[in-house]
């Protein structure tokens, strides 16, 4: 059943416990652990620069700009020919009769809702 299976896959992750499995278990026997060394810890050490008062001198170029105006052809005028006038009469739109409603009648009195009085707040103690 488990003949020549990793021909066919060698990179199977299954663990079959072949001959490979017991060479690196042989291997891992004979080459000690390698110790690990445990080093103490370093605080944290913090420090605070904000308060410090230091400056940085940088040199900038001085730049001097030689102001030269800028010589734009005139346009020449644009004539537009002339567009005919049209003239569209619509026809007259027949006027609505005024509409007039009816007297509505009155409308029912809602009923009055009385809530109960809810105690005072209670007092904050003084702090200070």
């Amino acid at each position: 059943m488990f003949v020549d299976y990793e021909v066919s896959c060698k990179e199977c992750k299954n663990e079959r416990h072949d001959l490979m499995t017991f060479m690196w278990k042989l291997i891992s026997m004979i080459i000690p652990k390698i110790p690990v060394i445990q080093f103490p810890k370093w605080p944290n050490i913090i420090i605070d620069l904000h308060n410090i008062k230091a400056g940085l001198i940088i040199a900038l170029p001085d730049f001097k700009f030689n102001v030269r105006p800028i010589v734009i052809p005139t346009l020449p005028n644009l004539y537009l020919p002339k567009v005919p006038t049209i003239n569209i009469s619509l026809p007259t739109l027949p006027i609505l009769p005024s509409l007039e409603l009816p007297t509505l009648p009155d409308l029912p009195t809602l009923p009055k809702i009385e809530l109960p009085d809810l105690p005072p707040p209670p007092k904050l103690p003084k702090l200070l």
